[in-house]
C-alpha cells in the first residue's frame, strides 16, 4: 500500500474542533482543581526544607495520587462540560475553529480556542509527523495545558485513519499502525521522560489521558514505566485496575518494567493471569513479563512459566520455554526441571 487514503471530511474535521473546545476547558478546570488541592496540603517550607527537586518530585507523586483518586469527580465535570457545549453559541460568537496552519492560528475578532492538527496525517512526511509529535509533547511538559487538547484530537485522526484503512495482512496492518501512530507515540516519549523526572505537568497528563480511549493504551503504559522506575501510586493504580474499571487485560503488558526490576507484587499479578485460564488472551504477555525475573531466580515467576509449558498456543509456550531457558542457564534446577519435564532441550 503505497498511500493512505483521505478520509476526514469538512464535518470530520468541525466535529474535532468542537472537541478540542471541550477539551481545553476540562484541562483548565482539571488543573485548577489538583493546584488547589496540592497548595492546600502543602507545609510552609523552612530552613530545612529538602533541594527543589526532591520536594518537585514528592509534589508531583502528590499531585499523581489527587488525580487519578479525582476520576470520578472529572466524570461530573466532564457531564457538565458536556451540557455546557451542547448549548448553541450565541449569535454574535463565532464557531469554534480547527484550523491546519501552526503561525495563522486564527482571526483576531475571534475568541474561540484553536488547536493545530493536520486534517490527513498521510499527507505530511513521515518524519514531519513525528516532530508535530514531539513538539506537542514539549508544549505540554512545559505548561502549555491547551496541548492536552491536541494530543487527544491528534490520536483521534489517527485512530480514524488507521480504522478506515483496509489491509490484506497483519504485517501489512502492523507497517500501517507504525507510520499513523509514529507522532502520538512521539508525544508520549516526550512526556513519559519527563514524567520520570517528576514533571508535574507530564504526570498530570498521564492521569488525565487514563480516561480517554483513544490515549488510555499509551496512559497505562505510562504508568508502567513510572511503576518500573519505583512509582508507588502507579503500582498500585495498575494492580487494582478493575477497581478503576479498567480490564485488568490490559496493564498486564504494562507491568514488566516493574516486575523486571523484582517487584514481587507485579510479579505475582503476571503469575496469577499466567494461571487464570480466562485470561488465556494475556498468557503470551504475561510469560513476556515473567522472563527476566524467572532469569534471575524467582520461582514465583519460575512456576508460572512452568504451567504454560502446556498452553495450546505455540507463541505462548515458545515465550514461556525461553523464559525458562535463560533461568536453567542461570543455574536455576528448578527451571531445568520444568524444562525436562516437557521434554524441552
Amino acid at each position: 500500500m503505497k498511500t493512505l487514503p483521505r478520509i476526514l471530511a469538512a464535518g470530520a474535521i468541525a466535529a474535532l474542533a468542537g472537541l478540542v473546545f471541550y477539551e481545553r476547558h476540562e484541562a483548565s478546570r482539571w488543573r485548577a482543581i489538583a493546584e488547589a488541592r496540592q497548595t492546600r496540603d502543602q507545609p510552609p517550607e523552612s530552613e530545612s526544607t529538602p533541594p527543589a527537586t526532591a520536594r518537585e518530585s514528592r509534589s508531583a507523586n502528590s499531585n499523581l495520587t489527587e488525580l487519578l483518586a479525582l476520576r470520578s469527580e472529572v466524570g461530573d465535570l466532564r457531564q457538565q462540560l458536556a451540557a455546557a457545549t451542547a448549548k448553541p453559541p450565541p449569535a454574535q460568537s463565532p464557531p469554534s475553529t480547527l484550523t491546519h496552519d501552526r503561525q495563522n492560528p486564527g482571526s483576531a475578532t475571534s475568541n474561540a480556542p484553536v488547536a493545530t492538527v493536520p486534517a490527513d496525517l498521510s499527507d505530511a512526511p513521515q518524519m514531519g509527523r513525528v516532530n508535530f509529535g514531539s513538539e506537542l509533547g514539549n508544549e505540554l511538559v512545559n505548561g502549555d495545558a491547551s496541548a492536552l487538547a491536541m494530543i487527544k484530537a491528534m490520536a483521534k485522526v489517527e485512530h480514524d485513519i488507521f480504522n478506515s484503512t483496509i489491509t490484506t495482512n497483519d504485517e501489512e496492518r502492523a507497517n500501517l499502525a507504525r507510520s499513523i501512530f509514529a507522532p502520538l507515540h512521539q508525544a508520549f516519549d516526550v512526556i513519559n521522560e519527563a514524567a520520570a523526572r517528576g514533571n508535574r505537568d507530564a504526570i498530570n497528563a498521564v492521569a488525565w489521558a487514563v480516561d480517554v480511549p483513544e490515549l488510555q493504551g499509551m496512559a497505562i503504559n505510562s504508568l508502567g514505566a513510572l511503576a518500573g522506575n519505583g512509582n508507588d501510586v502507579a503500582l498500585n493504580f495498575l494492580l487494582h485496575s478493575d477497581q478503576h474499571q479498567i480490564a485488568p487485560s490490559l496493564v498486564v503488558g504494562a507491568l514488566k518494567p516493574a516486575a523486571d526490576t523484582g517487584n514481587q507484587q507485579a510479579i505475582d499479578f503476571l503469575a496469577g493471569v499466567a494461571m487464570d485460564g480466562k485470561a488465556q488472551g494475556a498468557w503470551y504477555l504475561a510469560a513476556d513479563g515473567l522472563s527476566k525475573a524467572a532469569e534471575s531466580g524467582n520461582t514465583t515467576a519460575i512456576d508460572a512459566l512452568a504451567g504454560l509449558l502446556s498452553a495450546d498456543n505455540k507463541n505462548v509456550r515458545d515465550a514461556a520455554i525461553s523464559g525458562l531457558q535463560r533461568a536453567a542457564a542461570k543455574n536455576s534446577l528448578r527451571a531445568a526441571a520444568a524444562l525436562s519435564s516437557a521434554r524441552v532441550r
